[in-house]
């Protein structure tokens, strides 16, 4: 809005003047090895976005050494109004945990050791043949501690028949 002398005004200058607070970044400004130990204790895609907030902290992403994967941690907020089944809603998230092992794995970097890797998804077999192909590659350019990988079949186990188990392998 302009006043009479014809500049505009600064309604928020006001407010700007009585906030003398500065604003300090204090996670950021840690070193790298205490960093690292905390984004460790975290499950794997939340450490991944915080390291994605800072240009300081985006290149310890591929120096985790705990990556822990699951269904659960790709669950949408909100399920939409074009889902129509739960059947969607696990294509989705299994797609999502696919992926993520994939980017994950692949540009992680090969001199630091992996501790420890899990896994959970539904067995699909598109999914498990990207995250198989991911797994076999890390396990033969990384150091792996120990491997871990939960397999949730289609159906509930009570629900399954003779040949969705023979399927599903139990």
């Amino acid at each position: 809005m302009k006043n009479k002398k014809g500049s505009r005004r600064n309604r928020n200058k006001s407010a700007a003047h009585n906030n003398h607070l500065p604003v300090v970044d204090r996670f950021t400004k840690l070193p790298d090895d205490v960093l690292l130990n905390i984004l460790d204790r975290l499950n794997t895609p939340d450490a991944v976005r915080t390291c994605l907030l800072s240009k300081r902290t985006i290149h310890l992403r591929h120096l985790l050494s705990n990556l822990n994967i699951s269904l659960h941690f790709f669950l949408p907020h909100y399920y939409g109004y074009y889902t129509t089944s739960m059947d969607a809603i696990r294509i989705h998230m299994n797609a999502a945990v696919s992926d993520a092992t994939d980017n994950i794995l692949n540009f992680r970097n090969q001199e630091i050791p992996l501790r420890q890797l899990s896994i959970t998804f539904y067995l699909n077999y598109y999914d498990c043949l990207t995250i198989g192909k991911a797994v076999a590659r890390a396990m033969a350019t990384h150091k792996l501690d120990s491997a871990e990988f939960i397999i949730l079949p289609d159906k509930k186990l009570q629900y399954c028949t003779v040949d969705d188990r023979r399927r599903n392998g139990k």
